[in-house]
């Protein structure tokens, strides 16, 4: 009988500690599954430690509760104890039934920047399931990430320190049309809720206001004055009206062991502050459907909102609904679309001025966590398309998000990367982002056009005039390497500044043919987003004859050589080249004979040579002849060459050091020759040549009129030159 009794009480104690252990499991499971992670972490862990794994149902079951236990450290920024966590779950081979524990690992590892464990632990999700998209967007994000850093914006980040709080302070957003007030939420203490949240294990979230003084300081942070804005639920995030008369928010209701979704609450500008806000229904009664984060265009026409409605692409999605002004009321939402909703998650949407869409999402390749990314509206569509990630430093390996602009090259936006002394947690703070301005130069550098349009020597003391589309103009002149550079001016402002346009004019005078002719070029700084200093070189053409390459003449004839020599039309290429690239370029061709035959017969003579040019260049080149004029010099326009390294050179020496002699090949020194018949023919060759000179810079095919030039057949032409 004693045994009888012993034994039975055994049999009720084993059933009240079996009944207990099962209770504690079902209060973690009830706390996982309703969201609960603050608390829910204690309860799991709790549970954990009472199963002992002595089967398999056992151990899969301490294996989910490690898991979830992670999970809720995970949920609460305590990202090196959730990944302990994991590591019991892996340890106990849960990732043989959930492999997506290997993914929060790499999570984990990603948001600790430890870039290697990370890709480790997406590899082994990616080996488990081979075809998740969120397992492809891991493993790109470990590339995204090293190239990111690698290639770092001109941004530069930093927290907010007058108005952050050792607690959470996210979402910041401009609170007046002078950009003066800054609006964000907040769970630092002595919010109005007084408790604790089970979700966050912080105070529940008040939606606060701190002034910027005209120094650029931040005021005290105080609680936004109105009726019912901040009360015992958690309010969030926060957009208002292009007027600034209406403040939408988002409030998640606090309802004691029940999951409500959190939904948008809209209230009108009051004398004293925010009246009573009113509920927007856009969640077609489902109360455990969560939408916030509002956003609106600046026509105020679109309310763009997170939300995990049924029917989206996975996890949270962007939706919008639209406004009906005159039933003053929201249309059904509706999905933004595979564009930028992912299977990850895309959250905290706002709008730049400018229509820009900025979320932040972990479903496109980011760096880790959630990162801000940027997207363009497609014309007055409601659709926003190619989402670009906006790169390091305003992402991070941590959860950064809610970007937005205050000026042009200044913001804010949350980040969760570690800045604070709060041992193992990661805030969401407010960061400030700046971009300092894009710096350029210019470097002008001026030289003659040389042989087939190659650099000539550098122009000094050439004039430059520069001329901006901001009307600012300024003048300079060349160094003797033919170089100005603008950078700083005398007061300290910059010569070449953003999305401006500038002229730059150069000229040189001088006396008779000693000086040239204007040319001017452009830079433009419109919609370049990065430093830059500009080399603008532009030639000059000298008002001196130009010289062509050979183009030769037989004696007493107009006829262009073309033999194993020479081949007179492939020089003559050098002025089609000319013409190409100076489009309003009139050019005349200036044909000489040599010292033989009568004047009158030569000047005849060199005219015919002069039109077999322009011939040529029109004919068979197919140039516009209102471009060309032709002209004969005859003989009374010797030709000067050098005379060095025992030879005669029609171009100078390169060389300093070389002795030259100039000579004028006249008619009485070739004479001094004649008993040499090869040197006596060269330097008559010399003389027959044709050289171009520039018209004018002025043709517009439009205005010229028709050719006054006669297109003549001058290859059969013969005349006087040593011929009579």
């Amino acid at each position: 009988m004693r045994n009888f009794i012993w034994s039975a009480l055994s049999l009720i104690l084993v059933a009240q500690v079996g009944f207990a252990q099962q209770q504690e499991i079902d209060e973690a499971y009830f706390y996982y599954n309703a969201g609960f992670y603050c608390e829910g972490v204690s309860k799991c862990k709790v549970a954990y430690n009472k199963i002992k794994p002595k089967s398999k149902n056992a151990k899969k079951k301490k294996g989910e509760l490690a898991y979830m236990a992670g999970e809720c450290l995970r949920n609460t920024d305590r990202f090196g104890e959730a990944i302990s966590w994991y590591e019991k779950a892996i340890m106990l081979k849960y990732q043989d039934v959930n492999p997506e524990v290997y993914l929060r690992m790499g999570d984990m590892a990603l948001a600790l920047c430890d870039i290697e464990e990370a890709e480790k632990y997406f590899k082994l999700y990616q080996k488990a399931k081979p075809n998740d998209k969120v397992a492809q967007a891991r493993l790109a994000s470990i590339d995204f990430n090293k190239s990111a850093i690698a290639n770092r914006t001109k941004h530069s980040v930093k927290p907010v320190v007058k108005i952050n709080s050792s607690n959470t302070d996210m979402s910041p957003t401009v609170g007046d049309k002078k950009g003066k007030q800054v609006v964000f939420s907040t769970s630092r203490p002595g919010t109005t809720g007084g408790e604790s949240s089970v979700i966050t294990c912080e105070p529940f979230m008040d939606i606060y206001a701190a002034t910027i003084d005209n120094k650029g300081n931040f005021g005290p942070a105080e609680k936004i004055p109105g009726v019912d804005i901040n009360t015992g639920d958690n309010e969030g995030s926060v957009c208002f009206d292009s007027r600034y008369k209406r403040m939408f928010f988002t409030r998640c209701p606090v309802v004691k062991r029940s999951n409500m979704g959190c939904e948008i609450w809209v209230a009108e500008s009051g004398s004293k502050g925010w009246e009573k806000p009113e509920l927007i229904d856009l969640k077609g009664g489902n109360d455990t459907v969560s939408v916030g984060h509002p956003c609106l265009t600046p026509d105020d026409e679109v309310l763009i909102f997170a939300s995990d409605l049924p029917g989206g692409y996975g996890g949270i999605d962007l939706w919008y609904s639209v406004y009906n002004r005159r039933s003053k009321s929201w249309s059904s939402p509706k999905n933004m679309g595979p564009d930028i909703n992912t299977a990850g998650n895309e959250m905290f949407p706002t709008m730049g001025e400018d229509g820009v869409l900025y979320f932040s999402s972990d479903g496109h390749i980011g760096m880790g966590g959630l990162d801000i990314f940027s997207a363009q509206r497609v014309g007055d569509e409601i659709k926003w398309v190619k989402p670009m990630n906006l790169g390091h430093p305003i992402n991070s390996c941590a959860n950064d998000f809610h970007f937005i602009k205050v000026e042009e090259r200044k913001g804010y936006f949350t980040s969760n990367r570690p800045h604070t002394d709060v041992k193992g947690a990661y805030r969401d703070n407010i960061w400030q982002w700046e971009l300092p301005p894009n710096l350029f130069t210019l470097d002008v550098r001026v030289y003659e056009v040389g042989y087939r349009g190659a650099k000539g020597p550098a122009i000094a003391d050439a004039k430059i005039k520069i001329v901006a589309s901001n009307g600012m103009t300024w003048d300079g002149f060349t160094d003797d390497q033919g170089k100005v550079y603008y950078e700083i001016r005398p007061d300290g402002s910059r010569y070449i500044t953003e999305e401006t346009s500038y002229k730059i004019y150069v000229s040189k005078d001088g006396i008779g043919d000693q000086g040239y002719h204007p040319n001017d070029g452009e830079i433009s700084t419109v919609g370049m987003d990065r430093s830059f200093d500009f080399v603008k070189e532009i030639p000059l053409l000298s008002k001196r004859p130009i010289r062509l390459p050979e183009v030769r003449y037989d004696l007493n004839k107009a006829i262009l050589q073309v033999n194993d020599t020479v081949n007179s039309k492939d020089s003559l290429n050098y002025v089609l080249e000319m013409l190409a690239e100076y489009p309003t370029l009139i050019i005349q061709l200036v044909s000489h004979t040599d010292w033989r035959g009568s004047a009158a017969s030569n000047k005849d003579l060199s005219q015919r040579r002069a039109q077999a040019c322009v011939d040529y260049l029109v004919k068979e080149k197919g140039v516009d002849p209102r471009r060309l004029r032709a002209a004969g010099a005859g003989r009374e326009q010797p030709r000067t060459v050098y005379f060095y390294n025992n030879n005669y050179w029609v171009e100078k020496p390169n060389d300093k050091n070389v002795q030259y002699e100039v000579i004028v090949l006249t008619n009485a020194y070739i004479e001094k020759y004649k008993s040499n018949k090869l040197l006596f023919e060269r330097l008559h060759q010399f003389n027959r040549r044709t050289e171009a000179v520039v018209v004018s810079f002025d043709f517009d095919p439009a205005t010229a009129g028709e050719a006054t030039i006669e297109i003549q057949d001058a290859t059969t032409g013969e005349g006087e030159e040593g011929g009579n």
